[in-house]
């Protein structure tokens, strides 16, 4: 038999019946959706401040921080510069680096042409740098530069000090048209032999106007056009046979060969003597420079004469480059140069009988 359940009357007038039992469902219905939506709120704020926390550890502790720089490609700027221009260091926060906006940074400064910045595990930034090739410094208004391949130039600060050291001091070469063909000329000069020059100045050697004299950190000269300076490469092969040290060498552009003879400022004084056609016209070399008469000399600068005591001539091909004779010491031995020019004389042939 099923139980009654007794109640009050006031207990039954306080039970909503009709519109007010919907309201009344509607709003426990809200409540319940409020509160499911309040969860979620409050899981994912939760969550949130979980992550938070875990950064904020991370970032606070030893463990966020860059362990290793590491620089390679650099031959003149040190490795600590380089860090100090990324504005790198042990206590750069690893995740927090931008590689590209690294690698730009160290390209602004003007002796590097190319750098990469890489990150690798465990904390570990690869910083690989290309820098440009400086071939020496010189004075611009008062003040030091340094002149790089490309024919671009920097001031010389304090930063650069130590390069100063390992490239040559350069005067002349005003213009920037010589500026351009000197810096050209010395791109094909191997690094290792720039470091062995101490100076470079412009030297007017009569035929060249705009010769290149060299001097070397051993005491030695060489001199060159701009297009022949390439031929320095050679130097320490060339200058330590030399049994006589006080003698230069030269680089003959059109022969493509070092020689050496008596330094300039050693020589006897001659009149400039051009070369000229039978017209009268002097002949000039590719260049449109006169070409300059020559004469043979031995090692100590002495002319070889002939037999009227005149100096015997080196021979120039129709562009004006001279063509020296081999075995002019042979010849000239042999008296074939006593009337100033090669005279080899016809062998006798046997009679026949």
């Amino acid at each position: 038999m099923e139980k009654l359940e007794v109640k009050s009357i006031e207990e039954i007038e306080q039970q909503p019946t009709g519109v007010d039992a919907l309201f009344l469902k509607r709003e426990i219905e809200k409540d319940n959706a409020r509160f499911k939506k309040s969860k979620r709120v409050l899981f994912i704020v939760a969550i949130i401040l979980a992550n938070l926390l875990v950064c904020l550890f991370y970032f606070t502790s030893s463990m966020s921080k860059v362990t290793t720089i590491s620089v390679s490609g650099n031959q003149f700027l040190t490795k600590d510069y380089i860090r100090q221009y990324a504005k790198l260091d042990l206590n750069s926060r690893y995740y927090l680096i931008f590689p590209y906006r690294i690698s730009s940074r160290l390209e602004q400064e003007p002796f590097i042409q190319q750098a990469s910045v890489a990150m690798k595990e465990h904390g570990v930034v690869e910083i690989n740098v290309v820098e440009k090739k400086p071939v020496g410094y010189r004075y611009e208004n008062e003040t030091p530069m340094i002149l790089f391949s490309d024919n671009t130039k920097t001031e010389l600060t304090s930063d650069y000090l130590s390069v100063v050291a390992r490239i040559p001091f350069m005067t002349g070469f005003e213009t920037d048209e010589q500026t351009y063909l000197l810096t050209k000329a010395m791109n094909d000069v191997h690094l290792s032999l720039i470091e062995d020059i101490a100076e470079i100045h412009q030297y007017d050697l009569g035929y060249d106007q705009q010769a290149i004299q060299v001097q070397m950190r051993d005491g030695g000269f060489f001199f060159a056009s701009y297009y022949s300076l390439d031929l320095i490469n050679s130097y320490h092969e060339i200058y330590g046979k030399l049994k006589d040290k006080n003698t230069c060498l030269f680089a003959d552009q059109g022969q493509r060969v070092v020689y050496a003879k008596v330094c300039p400022w050693l020589e006897t004084v001659e009149p400039k003597d051009y070369w000229m056609d039978g017209s009268g016209n002097y002949i000039l070399n590719k260049y449109g420079d006169k070409v300059l008469k020559h004469f043979y000399q031995d090692d100590k600068g002495n002319y070889y004469l002939d037999a009227s005591g005149n100096w015997i001539l080196i021979p120039i091909d129709e562009e004006g480059n001279q063509q020296p004779d081999d075995q002019f010491l042979e010849h000239y031995t042999a008296g074939y140069y006593a009337t100033g020019q090669l005279v080899i004389p016809e062998q006798e042939q046997p009679e026949n009988h």
